[in-house]
């Protein structure tokens, strides 16, 4: 008899049955945030300033420049978002 597949979280595996289950999560969802979220941007745009102090070329290193503002924005918007809101708007 082949083995047959089957979703089962709740009984458990009769014989010839694979039984496949999640894996749990990394982190518990209830210990999911958003906070640490603008000191990860902060980050970003710090490495991004530091790569642009590096570059020769002028439009380059703007370019940089304008991308290091961009994620203290995204900093400013992760500080402003309030607990529980969603990620995705």
């Amino acid at each position: 008899m082949p083995t047959r597949r089957i979703f089962n979280l709740e009984t458990q595996p009769r014989a010839g049955e694979l039984v496949m289950t999640r894996p749990k999560p990394t982190i518990p969802i209830n210990k999911l945030s958003t906070s640490g979220f603008d000191e990860h941007w902060h980050k970003c745009a710090d490495e991004a300033r530091s790569v642009a102090d590096d570059m020769k070329d002028e439009i380059s290193k703007q370019m940089m420049l304008q991308i290091a503002d961009d994620y203290e924005r995204l900093a400013k918007r992760a500080a402003h978002r309030e607990p529980g809101s969603r990620l995705i708007s």
